[in-house]
């Protein structure tokens, strides 16, 4: 799945603002004229470009930023997610069906759902239900008598998609960790927050950059001895009302 153009011409806009940026901080006489003379575009296609009123294709994005000697490079991260379709992911919206697939890779996994459902605190009909939904997706198949989750990496993100389902499964995670606040040992958990006054138009940005460690974290956890089966809840919302 490869970034969206938006995005892409957003984080592309930003390299450009940054290098104008130092050029002015070298010398305080340099123009947008003078800068776009170095592109080899006229002085109101960059100006365009840089207000984020024009967007220019990734292979021209490529040659601009090879004339002012920096690289750019669209490194594809989702490439090692399986995407969830809506409709399927209705269908497995509880949270422990990820948490079943997961347990699966824990030294000591029994393909079991009396042991599945008391290592979550659930109802042994929940995860027997939950391993039969799954293998009937597909998302679990036994080898050698022994239940594997198919695929890596699953994800359940959609640009711009907010469904009942999505809601519901955030609800259930975050009440998770509300439990957690009170329950969980203070080494087995780290739960905290900051408050940023912030630039609105940088959203875009910070979705993508927080949705990359995710990613990055996930791959580094599970590069090892999996012992133990967590969820990481990120939160970013605005606690003042946004005007226009």
């Amino acid at each position: 799945m490869q970034k969206s153009c938006e995005y892409l011409n957003f984080e592309f806009r930003l390299k450009l603002q940054e290098e104008f940026a130092r050029r002015l901080r070298v010398n305080e006489r340099y123009s947008i004229r003078s800068f776009a003379t170095h592109l080899e575009i006229d002085s109101s296609t960059l100006s365009r470009i840089l207000s984020g009123k024009k967007q220019v294709s990734e292979a021209k994005m490529q040659v601009l930023m090879g004339r002012i000697g920096l690289e750019w490079q669209n490194k594809d991260k989702e490439k090692n997610f399986l995407a969830i379709e809506l409709d399927t992911f209705t269908m497995i919206s509880d949270w422990y069906h990820y948490a079943i697939l997961d347990l699966t890779l824990l030294k000591n996994f029994k393909s079991d759902s009396q042991w599945i459902a008391r290592k979550l605190g659930i109802e042994p009909y929940q995860a027997k239900s939950a391993l039969e939904r799954l293998k009937r997706l597909g998302m679990l198949r036994e080898i050698d008598g022994k239940l594997k989750k198919s695929e890596g990496f699953y994800s359940n993100y959609s640009e711009g998609v907010t469904s009942a389902a999505h809601k519901e499964y955030q609800r259930q995670v975050i009440k998770k960790a509300l439990q957690a606040v009170d329950n969980c040992p203070q080494d087995r958990k780290d739960i905290t927050s900051i408050t940023i006054a912030a630039d609105s138009k940088k959203l875009l940005l910070a979705k993508e950059k927080i949705k990359d460690f995710r990613r990055e974290l996930c791959a580094f956890l599970e590069d090892g001895n999996n012992d133990s089966v967590f969820h990481l809840t990120v939160q970013l919302y605005p606690v003042t009302e946004i005007e226009n």
